[in-house]
Protein backbone atom coordinates (compact mmCIF):
# COMPACT_ATOMS: atom_id res chain seq x y z
CA UNK A 1 0.00 0.00 0.00
CA UNK A 2 1.50 3.52 -0.99
CA UNK A 3 0.16 5.78 1.45
CA UNK A 4 -1.44 8.88 0.51
CA UNK A 5 -2.84 10.45 3.04
CA UNK A 6 -2.68 10.33 7.06
CA UNK A 7 -4.44 12.33 9.88
CA UNK A 8 -5.24 12.52 13.13
CA UNK A 9 -6.56 13.91 16.70
CA UNK A 10 -7.30 12.88 19.82
CA UNK A 11 -10.71 10.63 18.48
CA UNK A 12 -9.04 8.83 15.61
CA UNK A 13 -6.18 7.96 13.31
CA UNK A 14 -6.70 7.57 10.00
CA UNK A 15 -4.29 6.43 6.85
CA UNK A 16 -5.55 6.50 3.32
CA UNK A 17 -3.05 4.66 0.14
CA UNK A 18 -3.24 3.19 -3.22
CA UNK A 19 -3.12 -0.76 -3.83
CA UNK A 20 -1.29 -1.95 -6.85
CA UNK A 21 -4.32 -1.94 -9.20
CA UNK A 22 -4.67 1.80 -8.44
CA UNK A 23 -7.70 1.15 -5.66
CA UNK A 24 -7.72 2.97 -2.10
CA UNK A 25 -7.51 1.63 0.95
CA UNK A 26 -8.49 3.67 4.45
CA UNK A 27 -7.67 1.74 7.45
CA UNK A 28 -9.41 3.74 10.45
CA UNK A 29 -8.34 3.51 13.94
CA UNK A 30 -10.58 4.93 16.99
CA UNK A 31 -10.18 4.19 20.43
CA UNK A 32 -12.34 1.62 22.29
CA UNK A 33 -13.26 0.62 25.44
CA UNK A 34 -10.63 -0.57 28.24
CA UNK A 35 -7.28 -1.19 26.13
CA UNK A 36 -9.22 -1.94 22.95
CA UNK A 37 -8.00 -0.54 19.37
CA UNK A 38 -11.12 -0.46 17.29
CA UNK A 39 -9.73 -0.85 13.40
CA UNK A 40 -11.84 -0.39 10.84
CA UNK A 41 -10.76 -1.11 6.75
CA UNK A 42 -12.85 -0.11 3.83
CA UNK A 43 -10.69 -1.85 0.32
CA UNK A 44 -11.98 -0.24 -2.63
CA UNK A 45 -14.95 1.78 -4.05
CA UNK A 46 -17.97 2.80 -2.62
CA UNK A 47 -19.18 -0.57 -0.88
CA UNK A 48 -15.62 -1.78 -0.56
CA UNK A 49 -14.00 -5.03 -0.92
CA UNK A 50 -14.56 -7.51 1.80
CA UNK A 51 -11.88 -10.54 0.63
CA UNK A 52 -9.10 -7.60 0.22
CA UNK A 53 -10.14 -6.16 3.71
CA UNK A 54 -9.86 -9.47 5.45
CA UNK A 55 -6.37 -9.91 4.01
CA UNK A 56 -5.05 -6.38 4.99
CA UNK A 57 -6.44 -7.03 8.37
CA UNK A 58 -4.72 -10.23 8.76
CA UNK A 59 -1.54 -8.66 7.60
CA UNK A 60 -1.66 -6.26 10.17
CA UNK A 61 -2.11 -9.24 12.73
CA UNK A 62 0.56 -11.10 11.49
CA UNK A 63 2.58 -7.99 11.59
CA UNK A 64 1.30 -7.38 15.24
CA UNK A 65 1.66 -10.59 16.23
CA UNK A 66 -1.95 -11.09 17.54
CA UNK A 67 -4.83 -12.82 16.64
CA UNK A 68 -5.72 -16.02 13.79
CA UNK A 69 -2.77 -14.07 11.89
CA UNK A 70 0.08 -15.41 13.98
Amino acid sequence: IEVSETAKDVFYAKVVGNVADGKTVTIRLEPGAGNITELRIKAGGWLGNEERSRVIYKKIQQNLGTGSGK
